[in-house]
């Protein structure tokens, strides 16, 4: 007589065991290059903490984000300050990068290098020559 009670609640919690893992396996990966247009274009210099760890995982993925976003574009002094926080907050934790190819910040060097030439303030270019060794130090620290 307990038989079918049994049962009954074995499958229940069959299927809220699979409905439950069906759902976790749901969530999309982010979407990158809309993070990084987020981060971007931001009034303030706070980056929000889901952005922050869509960030930490993209490492040199996020400079090829911002060139899709910059392209040939004019940017001020201020929109360069921001990529260097951008791509900085990038390489903050580079054990969480999970490409293993995008721990390499070639991409970035370039886009600082990109970014330096069209820079005419010398105290933004100190800032992306610090940034560009900072993040050199780090890449050979990590291989």
């Amino acid at each position: 007589m307990r038989r079918p009670y049994l049962n009954l609640i074995v499958l229940i919690c069959t299927f809220a065991f699979l409905n439950v893992a069906r759902a976790q396996s749901a969530f999309p990966e982010p979407d990158v290059d809309g993070v990084v247009a987020q981060a971007y274009n931001l009034k303030n210099t706070l980056i929000v903490s889901t952005t922050e760890k869509t960030l930490y995982r993209e490492g040199d993925g996020v400079a090829v984000a911002l060139t899709h976003i910059i392209g040939q574009a004019t940017v001020s002094d201020q929109q360069i300050e921001r990529i260097c926080s951008i791509l900085e907050t990038a390489f903050t934790y580079p054990q969480l990068i999970v490409n293993p190819r995008n721990r390499n910040p070639d991409v970035t060097l370039l886009l600082l290098e990109s970014a330096k030439l069209r820079s005419s303030n010398p105290i933004v270019r100190d800032k992306l020559d610090v940034l560009r060794s900072h993040l050199i130090s780090i890449y050979k620290k990590d291989k």
